[in-house]
């Protein structure tokens, strides 16, 4: 029997860490991209992990307007990774 490292370590192999580590650097960028009160929305959201209503306190911002640009903040990311993503395999066609 494996154990849950020796899968992980299974899983890593060379070629998914880079892939990985350009994933990263692509959602770095499609965050620095945002504007500044999106980034510090999302950052509160996603990273720090509060609620709607926390951060909403934390900004003194209505919950409403919290709520609708963090749900416009990741769909901009998306969007944005997206289209990053496209470009980066146009630069590489046979990968």
């Amino acid at each position: 029997a494996h154990s849950a490292a020796e899968d992980l370590c299974d899983e890593l192999t060379p070629e998914r860490v880079v892939a990985g580590k350009l994933r990263l650097a692509l959602v770095t960028r499609a965050i620095k991209s945002l504007n500044p009160e999106r980034q510090r929305l999302l950052m509160l959201y996603r990273i720090g992990g509060l609620p709607y209503l926390e951060i909403a306190r934390i900004t003194k911002r209505p919950f409403s307007t919290v709520r609708r640009e963090i749900i416009r903040a990741i769909q901009e990311l998306n969007e944005i990774v997206r289209i990053m993503s496209n470009e980066t395999e146009d630069d590489h066609p046979d990968s």
